[in-house]
């Protein structure tokens, strides 16, 4: 073995070399430099074919990675140049609806296509709402205040919020309390209401059909005072990788944002100290749980007990007929559920029951004549899918719309079997209250322009409403007005602000609210007669018949259904504030400014914000308060080698900045992205100066923007 190198030295010397091998002597000086020779040349070739062999791999391997790099690059422009698309889109879809509606005389078409325009507007609005959610999550402004919840009014906040945005869904929602939860506890109404809207919608947007949502307060993995809300639903989605799930990700197959919703509903149950989670049940069926923390009222619940009767469900979903009998069963009565196909295959005899729940699609002509022989017959519509018409109305003017709540219900009890017999006394009421009462729907003022609000110039408004983002809303449609507005975020306040102040023209009430609700603080409001003529409207989610009889039986004088719309609210004010002298009339002229200044493109922000200027403006100020001095972060985050909070810092800066137009901002958080993929760590100090300048003149821009 050791005389190979040395024949190999033979051989080379001989081919390549002019030196002819018997001539050398074999151990002689001048052959041991041919083997040096020989042997530093061999041991060139292996090197550099080492290196080259090298050299190949690294550069197939930067290539790949430059490939996946561009790949991940095109996924995130596709995903912020969709946002926009998306946005953009929705807002020309109501131009061209708008046109079409000019040119039409087809009213079925017109009833369609406005339709199209309030649920674009809804769509909008939603994402304009949960990115200013997401700002005021990561500067850390939102609070969690434990008041007295009731669910009826929670499940009805969620339900009301849901019937715009997914009118006309072929959606089936149920809730369910267990028995051993109280309809009334402590716990963030607001907060949890945001939570189950996100998830409803995150599911209704996948096409769900069915979600049943219940509560109850053991689970296996029980801890003391916790609440678990569990969404089964009958999508077929993969939950193996939840994680993805809860970012905020563009879907291809939707043409979507699936999850800033979620991301909102899982950082708000952390602050109410839980988890949310998404699984797949033994069917594979997609499901969703999360717990909060609560605590139990002492007093036991209170109502008007009914005397017990023999109530008959029949539904033809299974999950409304089990949310139904649920509650009667917590009401203390006896029922009876027959499935939709039992009762079509054969008519039971409803002279057993006090009291018939029938789902609307089942009264069919065989079963009619029987019914008839009944008075206390319910009709049940869900809320989506149909109007607040009772089709049903020839056979019965009870009615009941899915999802279920325990005081609907309980409401519906009362007016069938207490009312009659004991008539309300209204007499007080209606004496105190001087103001006008109007119990229709409001109409849709035509050609409202924000600029149009300004003939109410200088009156004065109390807005009552808990919603953060209802609040901007409400002063978005105003902002130019010359409209006084004063803010009170539940019943107490109104009160409060009351007795320092009551020459106020008209005062909006939302009806659920913390401490005091809207019903709780008209009754106080008209108990005093200095506000006798201040008419007072009901801010309400649902607009059952039930809800709106409560909303009169306590002394308010309209309603307008939420989410609020600026023609609504025009012919509200109309209505109301005719009465104001003609010389606060003066017409404000205001020019809308859409300017791109240095690192912020305006007219793309206000765009990405409901093309409202003012919340625009909100969400601009959010940002500030989130992320103006996150250069020094950045720099603080290179220092200690932290990547991986880095990585996070840029996601959030790219999409945000994306949103509010600041696009140089968005591109360069892109770039430092790109480093931290290729773990360029040693050129990340380099762009450290960089944010800092891109950032300062954002700043700059916002500030002049918002304060000029």
């Amino acid at each position: 073995m050791k005389q190979i190198p040395v024949y190999l030295a033979l051989i080379y010397v001989e081919l390549f070399a002019d030196i002819k091998l018997d001539k050398i002597a074999y151990q002689s000086e001048e052959f041991i430099i041919w083997l040096a020779l020989f042997s530093l040349a061999l041991i060139s070739v292996l090197t550099l074919f080492i290196s080259s062999e090298k050299i190949r791999r690294l550069k197939n391997k930067i290539a790949q990675e430059k490939t996946r790099n561009e790949n991940i690059q095109k996924q995130h422009n596709t995903i912020l140049s969709n946002m926009s698309e998306n946005i953009h889109t929705i807002a020309e879809e109501n131009v061209d609806v708008a046109k079409k509606l000019s040119q039409t005389d087809d009213f079925t078409s017109i009833n369609e296509d406005i339709h199209l325009i309030e649920n674009s507007e809804n769509k909008l609005l939603c994402i304009a709402s949960n990115l200013l959610e997401f700002l005021r999550l990561k500067s850390k402004k939102v609070e969690i205040l434990n008041e007295k919840l009731s669910f009826s009014n929670l499940f009805n906040d969620v339900s009301g919020t849901l019937k715009e945005i997914l009118k006309e869904t072929p959606l089936e929602l149920h809730y369910t309390l267990d028995k051993n939860v109280k309809e009334n506890i402590y716990a963030d109404t607001l907060n949890l209401s945001k939570i189950l809207v996100n998830i409803i919608l995150y599911c209704a947007e996948n096409k769900a059909e069915n979600i049943l949502l219940n509560i109850s307060n053991s689970n296996s993995l029980s801890k003391n005072n916790h609440l678990y809300f569990t969404f089964t639903t009958n999508l077929k989605k993969d939950a193996n990788n939840s994680d993805t799930i809860f970012n905020a990700n563009y879907n291809v197959n939707t043409g979507t944002y699936d999850s800033l919703g979620l991301f909102v509903a899982r950082e708000l149950s952390h602050l109410m100290g839980g988890e949310l989670i998404a699984n797949n049940d033994a069917k594979g069926d997609l499901r969703f749980a999360f717990d909060i923390e609560y605590k139990e009222v002492s007093k036991s619940d209170e109502r008007i007990k009914i005397p017990r009767k023999k109530v008959l469900i029949v539904d033809i979903s299974d999950n409304a007929a089990l949310s139904c009998k649920n509650i009667f069963e917590k009401l203390q009565h006896d029922v009876t559920a027959i499935k939709a196909k039992e009762y079509l295959y054969k008519t039971p005899d409803f002279s057993d029951f006090d009291l018939i729940v029938l789902d609307e699609k089942l009264f069919t002509k065989s079963t009619i004549s029987a019914l008839k022989s009944s008075d206390t017959i319910v009709s049940v519509s869900n809320l989506f899918s149909s109007s607040d018409k009772n089709i049903n109305s020839e056979y019965t003017n009870l009615s009941l719309q899915k999802p279920f709540t325990q005081k609907q219900i309980q409401e519906l009890l009362e007016n069938i079997y207490l009312r009659p017999q004991e008539e309300k006394n209204n007499a007080d009421i209606s004496i105190l209250n001087k103001a006008p009462i109007y119990k229709n729907t409001f109409v849709d003022y035509k050609d409202v322009t924000l600029l149009k609000f300004s003939k109410f110039r200088e009156t004065n408004i109390l807005l009552v409403e808990d919603n953060f983002i209802n609040q901007k809303v409400f002063l978005g449609i105003l902002a130019k007005s010359g409209i006084n507005i004063t803010l009170a975020n539940n019943g107490q306040e109104v009160l409060d602000i009351l007795l320092e102040n009551s020459k106020f023209d008209i005062i909006f009430m939302d009806i659920n609210m913390p401490i005091m609700d809207g019903y709780t603080a008209t009754k106080y409001i008209r108990e005093n007669p200095n506000y006798n003529m201040i008419p007072i409207i009901a801010l309400t989610a649902l607009t059952s018949r039930t809800e709106i009889d409560s909303v009169f039986d306590v002394g308010m004088n309209a309603y307008l259904a939420k989410p609020l719309k600026k023609e609504k609210l025009f012919s509200a004010l109309s209505m109301f504030i005719h009465n104001k002298k003609d010389e606060r009339r003066k017409s404000v002229r205001y020019e809308e400014r859409v300017v791109k200044l240095s690192g912020l493109n305006v007219g793309v922000g206000i765009s990405n914000s409901s093309s409202n200027d003012f919340f625009y403006k909100e969400i601009l100020k959010e940002f500030q308060d989130a992320y103006k001095d996150s250069d020094q972060l950045f720099s603080k985050l290179v220092e200690d080698f932290r990547y991986e909070q880095l990585r996070m810092l840029c996601l959030d800066i790219r999409g945000l900045s994306a949103s509010i137009g600041a696009e140089d901002m968005s591109l360069l958080a892109a770039e430092v992205l790109k480093l931290l993929l290729f773990k360029k760590y040693d050129i990340l100090r380099d762009f450290a100066p960089l944010y800092a300048k891109s950032l300062n003149r954002l700043n700059s821009s916002i500030e002049e923007y918002l304060y000029d």
